[in-house]
């Protein structure tokens, strides 16, 4: 009697529901075209709506049993089972959650509601009911509805209440009857077994309930260390580190190397949280814990460096054994509050993505020491030394050649060997100074091996010697190791006629290969280095400039000169043709000022001006400019800092490239082109000069001159070559002097 009591009163309850239902309107859904189709829309349909509290979540889904109509509804989402659609209820207005009948596309798991939009088949939810009546009551209907037309609408409405309503009623109460006896006629056993099995229905529901709301909740935990990453990336320069670390990264990443390289900001929050954590780890300059990265903090400990490392292990155990802190997890919210606002709740992380977190400790490609970058070329040249005993570096000019064998010297000096520095030539008297001593272990550099021009390449009795020294120390029993720098253009003319070192004991270490990291840290080493307080192009525009390096010139020499002067030499055109936008800025300068381009050219042709000097050199002075004085370089000093080396005390050009861009500059605009052998060093004036000859294409570094300028400076030439004890037998001039 007890169980029919029940039934009574439910029976009850679901009558006053038919005829309640109909006036019971809730919070109303508008009614719109059509749902979101993706979780943007999703998000832009959200921010539109503004639902605030006490219902702040957007919902959109389809109205039930009403194909292709939708609505939606500011309300409180909450977790939907396995199977299950999210519809609107036409008549309460609210939501309602009814089974999913398609063969295919219905919700594998339970899920949060505004995830609705993974689940397309949902919004195409409709159930026909259909209701039996007989011909006969149609054509009475029709009838009725033909005798009194002003009745119709009133009349149909009642009759369709009163059927709708009768039917529903019999059908619940079928139902009820139904039930009721095939309630009574199970055996007690099986009633036992159901009261049995629900305990366990309710436990799977609520693990299931458990599990999302632990996987929403550590989607915020990743939400706030991505919101961490995004917000420093923008002050601690992330891709600059990236890029200069790229090797580790690629090493620890290599699924998601190229995506991660050519990320912007944005892209930065869909990584795996071990991506972020490893990022924000190693180059956001988060303070590490007492304990340091990847070890549990102390509890004491809430900084931000502790709360990241804390989230690790949170991450950990869950995908280990399920587990999860919720209260330290709230804890850590708590303490990140206001960044809620700026993680959206409703971001569910793909676990299937997900691997353990764990600590990387991200070793940068190269190591700046003596405020020099350690490329891989001069790593690869320190290999070599170990087992030759003569190295030749070569490259074109710019390549940074002169900075590796003097970070060489520095490191064999550091280990004990005495350092026997030359340039240009290693002639007898050095040699034998060498041989003679006593020392143990000697270390030799001789950089811009036959000048930095070329004015040493003409001569067979020179490159005899060399041959002999070199062939001495290779079969000598001396602990001697000599390192020779030389620049490609050099050996590009002395090929035809001399061979250099014999490979055999010799090894070549090509200079030119410098990769995108490495541009990147010269050029940031150079601005920390460079007096000029400036602004610098950011260096995702230099990584662009630098794709587009010169052949005739290296990239260092290139980096050197867009550190100095940004706004003139930070350009496309710069990095194609260095050498040529460098002289056309000067022609301009000479045609513009110029006092100011022949104040440069004297400190160029001097070498070293000394600023404490009182009067320039006047012979240099009256053969380029007459009235230049001591007041005007002074004076325009300050304006030469892209190319100059300036310690207080005197000046000097600071690259062979801007000396030679001046030298061509004045060859070819200066009305007496002759005086540069008056005013300019005879070794640097021979090294560049050559006779024009049509059959033969120069190097552009070589300046022709015609019949009638060498003519004019036959005699110059020839006193002042034998005044210095120059040796220009075998130069192509010659044969004009005979």
């Amino acid at each position: 009697m007890e169980g029919y009591s029940f039934d009574s009163f439910l029976m009850v309850r679901l009558i006053l529901c038919l005829i309640v239902c109909p006036y019971v309107w809730g919070n109303l859904f508008k009614e719109v075209s059509s749902c979101p189709s993706s979780k943007e829309e999703w998000r832009h349909r959200s921010e539109k709506k503004q639902c605030k509290e006490p219902i702040p979540d957007f919902m959109c889904a389809a109205i039930e049993n009403q194909q292709r109509r939708f609505g939606e509804i500011c309300t409180v989402v909450g977790l939907t089972s396995k199977g299950k659609c999210v519809v609107l209820d036409a008549d309460t207005y609210n939501l309602n959650f009814v089974r999913c009948y398609a063969t295919s596309g219905c919700p594998p798991n339970a899920y949060i509601s505004f995830d609705l939009y993974k689940y397309p088949v949902c919004y195409n939810y409709s159930r026909e009911t259909t209701f039996s009546t007989s011909t006969t009551e149609a054509e009475q209907d029709k009838q009725i509805t033909s005798r009194n037309p002003e009745n119709t609408d009133r009349d149909g409405s009642v009759h369709a209440i009163a059927i709708s309503t009768l039917t529903v009623f019999l059908c619940v109460l079928f139902v009820f009857l139904l039930l009721l006896k095939k309630k009574r006629s199970k055996p007690k056993k099986d009633l036992e077994n159901n009261e049995a099995d629900e305990p366990t229905f309710l436990l799977n529901a609520d693990s299931k309930l458990e599990e999302a709301l632990c996987k929403q909740k550590i989607s915020i935990l990743g939400g706030y260390m991505k919101f961490q990453l995004v917000k420093l990336s923008k002050v601690k320069n992330l891709r600059f580190y990236m890029v200069t670390h790229s090797e580790s990264l690629k090493l620890h990443f290599k699924e998601n190397f190229d995506r991660m390289m050519n990320s912007g900001t944005v892209d930065w929050t869909k990584f795996d949280l071990d991506t972020v954590y490893t990022l924000l780890s190693n180059f956001c300059g988060i303070t590490r814990t007492d304990r340091g990265w990847g070890y549990k903090p102390k509890d004491k400990d809430i900084s931000v460096g502790a709360d990241i490392e804390r989230i690790r292990v949170l991450v950990n155990e869950y995908l280990d054994n399920k587990t999860f802190k919720k209260e330290e997890a709230d804890q850590i919210l708590e303490r990140w509050r206001w960044v809620k606002k700026e993680v959206d709740s409703r971001d569910i992380i793909d676990f299937d993505r997900e691997t353990k977190i764990n600590y990387k400790k991200l070793k940068p490609n190269n190591v700046v020491e003596h405020g020099t970058v350690v490329t891989r070329v001069i790593a690869n040249i320190l290999e070599k030394l170990q087992s030759k005993k003569i190295v030749t570096c070569c490259g074109t000019i710019g390549c940074g050649k002169t900075t590796a064998l003097e970070y060489i010297a520095r490191k064999y000096r550091d280990d004990g060997w005495t350092i026997k520095w030359n340039k240009e030539f290693i002639d007898e008297s050095f040699f034998n100074n060498v041989i003679e001593s006593n020392t143990d272990k000697i270390f030799i550099c001789c950089d811009n091996l036959f000048g930095s021009f070329g004015c040493q390449v003409f001569s067979d009795e020179m490159f005899d010697n060399f041959h002999f020294f070199m062939h001495s120390i290779n079969k000598g029993e001396n602990n001697i190791k000599v390192l020779l720098g030389i620049h490609e253009h050099v050996i590009e003319e002395i090929s035809s006629k001399h061979s250099l070192v014999s490979q055999d004991y010799n090894a070549f270490v090509e200079m030119d290969s410098l990769s995108q990291s490495e541009a990147l840290l010269i050029y940031i080493t150079q601005q920390e280095k460079s007096d000029i307080k400036q602004e610098y192009i950011p260096f995702e525009d230099f990584l662009e400039l630098n794709k587009n390096r010169s052949a005739n010139v290296g990239a260092p020499f290139q980096t050197l000169m867009i550190s100095a002067a940004p706004d003139v030499f930070g350009t496309r055109a710069f990095c194609n043709q260095p050498f040529q936008l460098l002289t056309e800025h000067f022609s301009e300068l000479l045609h513009d000022n110029e006092e100011m381009f022949f104040s440069l050219f004297y400190v160029m042709c001097v070498v070293v001006f000394d600023k404490r000097q009182d009067e320039l050199e006047r012979g240099i002075a009256n053969a380029i400019y007459p009235r230049l004085d001591k007041n005007t370089i002074d004076n325009y000093l300050p304006e030469f800092g892209p190319y100059i080396q300036d310690d207080g005390n005197t000046v000097e050009i600071k690259h062979d490239v801007i000396s030679i861009a001046l030298f061509h500059t004045f060859m070819k605009l200066s009305t007496k082109p002759w005086s540069i052998f008056l005013a300019c060093d005879i070794r640097r004036t021979l090294g560049l000069i050559r006779p024009y000859d049509q059959r033969n294409k120069l190097h552009p570094f070589a300046v022709p001159l015609s019949r009638e300028t060498l003519h004019e400076a036959k005699t110059f030439i020839k006193t002042k070559n034998f005044h210095n004890n120059v040796d220009i037998r075998g130069h192509p001039l010659l044969e004009h002097f005979s």
